[in-house]
């Protein structure tokens, strides 16, 4: 864009003015001129004045795009109007975005990048409508703009090189006509197939979100092409779009196969940053930038008016109609594609091919390749192909394999095999007694998802009385002799008084069926026991004898033992 391109001039110019005194305020994008005349406005550079900058009495103005000196000085747009291209328009065209009634390229202005009114930082430049640090795509540096120096004619295959009036910028050099097949619109050369302010023909713009696709609006591309905002992009060679939109190959790689890359792959050729065939191109035809002219095609990297090799004229390309999405069958003929998936050709055939991890699953190729077979338990892997049902589980389907997606509950896939399910109970087995890998102790058993020793009072004659999970009752001989707490197996303990309360609350040992009970507690000292008569509640403080109720362990006769 003119503005842009000579930004680093117009800093000179604008230095040199201020050093020479000049004040004046203005519009801004205008330039005070030292020594200007203030009398009528004049048009035309002047000493003071880049080149591409207009002295409008006294101030430089980009009569490209300044809706108050549109074309020429004091030539003022109207109301509602834009200056596009020096005219004013009730709408910008060739692609460049309204802002402030001044139509420019928001793919380089780095005072508007990607949008009005963002400005880059100080190092960076505006390419494909984002501030970075270096030009992308291809795109070359000219000052802080990045440039298509293959077709902008204000940087034409270089730095500043201005085409003259009338002139256009085709493949890097100014010339009366456009080549490599494009078109003519507005001194720009532009694709009429793809472009979508002149689709089909110059100055034919594409409504709302319409694309163009191969010269015709419409609201979806084809022929294999990708829709990018409002463009249709082939994304195989494309460094701007590289196998999806916005997919920008850094300067000096090329996009081949959709992967940005160092060179060209699969037989085609580098030719300005876009890997071609120079084969078939008609743009490139047996090298590059060699255009063929209207109505010709190019067959076996040459031009001519007449396809050979088994190939079939259409339009200006030789092609396959058995394989070509764009002509299947027949010229014209184009194959749409579907969701998650591109048109393909076979045998003259439309169909359609899958992209990533979906499958055409119905067959229908109106809804495309519509199954994820990531994880589409009925199609897992390919088409039709259904995760089997798992003990304890419910199958899924992951990155394309059947597996375990859930199990049920109070079982868990402890070995993490899919083929068994989910093999372990929570609730009985030792090994995962809860959940995976809690094993139980020797002696141990899993009741219930807790691990449990089947009987603590094995060694004091058995349990005489289980109260709960937490309570059993000891049934200790009368004969007992030395007591010895580590004859109560799995990790019980006597009792004490507050796990008592808190187990079995406002019951006694009587409402159990119990007779005198020994409970632990501490005050008692060494080998000696807290005996509780049955007649009273288990928090009394006396004993039946109103004494201590402090006993030798040797007179013990039951006890109650707790597992918290």
């Amino acid at each position: 864009m003119q503005y842009r391109s000579m930004s680093a001039i117009w800093i000179v110019a604008t230095a040199v003015a201020l050093a020479a005194g000049a004040c004046s305020g203005g519009d801004p994008g205008s330039v005070a001129v030292a020594g200007a005349g203030a009398a009528a406005a004049t048009t035309g550079t002047a000493p003071g004045c880049p080149e591409d900058l207009s002295d409008c009495s006294g101030k430089c103005v980009a009569t490209q795009n300044d809706p108050a000196n549109c074309g020429g000085c004091a030539n003022a747009c109207a109301s509602g109007e834009v200056c596009s291209a020096g005219e004013c328009a009730l709408q910008c065209a060739g692609g460049t975005t309204n802002c402030s009634g001044s139509c420019i390229d928001a793919n380089v202005d780095e005072n508007n990048c990607g949008a009005c009114d963002t400005v880059c930082d100080t190092e960076e430049v505006c390419a494909a409508g984002q501030c970075l640090f270096q030009c992308i795509g291809g795109s070359k540096k000219c000052g802080k703009s990045c440039v298509d120096m293959n077709a902008d004619k204000e940087n034409c295959g270089a730095c500043g090189n201005v085409c003259a009036a009338g002139e256009v910028c085709a493949s890097g050099a100014c010339a009366l006509e456009c080549g490599g097949g494009s078109k003519k619109c507005d001194q720009s050369c532009v694709d009429l197939k793809l472009d979508a302010n002149n689709c089909g023909a110059c100055g034919v713009v594409c409504a709302g979100d319409e694309v163009c696709s191969s010269g015709q609006c419409a609201l979806e591309c084809v022929a294999g092409t990708l829709k990018c905002g409002k463009k249709c992009v082939d994304a195989e060679v494309d460094p701007m779009n590289c196998g999806d939109c916005g997919i920008a190959c850094t300067q000096g790689e090329v996009c081949s196969a959709e992967m940005c890359a160092l060179e060209c792959v699969g037989g085609s050729q580098n030719c300005k940053g876009l890997c071609v065939d120079y084969t078939l191109d008609p743009k490139n035809c047996g090298g590059c930038g060699v255009a063929c002219a209207q109505g010709e095609v190019c067959a076996n990297g040459s031009c001519g008016l007449v396809c050979v090799g088994g190939s079939t004229k259409c339009g200006n390309i030789c092609t396959s109609t058995k394989f070509d999405p764009a002509n299947c069958g027949t010229c014209g003929k184009l194959c749409s594609g579907g969701a998650n998936s591109i048109a393909s050709c076979a045998d003259s055939n439309c169909g359609l091919v899958c992209q990533g991890a979906y499958g055409d699953c119905n067959g229908l190729p109106g809804d495309g390749c519509e199954i994820s077979l990531n994880t589409d338990a009925n199609n897992c892997g390919k088409c039709t192909q259904k995760c089997a049902a798992l003990p304890n589980a419910i199958a899924g389907c992951t990155g394309g394999q059947c597996g375990v997606a859930q199990c049920n509950a109070n079982y868990g896939n402890c070995d993490n095999l899919s083929v068994n399910g989910c093999e372990a109970s929570f609730l009985s087995d030792a090994k995962h007694c809860g959940l995976c890998n809690k094993a139980c102790l020797t002696g141990e058993s899993c009741l219930n998802g807790v691990c449990q020793v089947a009987d603590p009072c094995v060694n004091y004659g058995g349990t005489v009385k289980t109260i709960s999970n937490n309570i059993k009752v000891c049934n200790t001989p009368l004969a007992w002799g030395t007591w010895d707490p580590n004859k109560i197996v799995g990790g019980w303990k006597v009792c004490t008084l507050a796990q008592w309360a808190a187990y079995a609350p406002a019951n006694s040992p009587q409402f159990y069926g119990l007779e005198t009970l020994w409970i632990n507690n501490n005050s008692c000292g060494a080998n000696q026991h807290h005996e509780i008569y049955v007649s009273f509640p288990m928090n009394q403080v006396s004993c039946y004898d109103g004494n201590t109720c402090c006993w030798g362990d040797t007179t013990v006769i039951r006890f109650a033992v707790c597992n918290p």
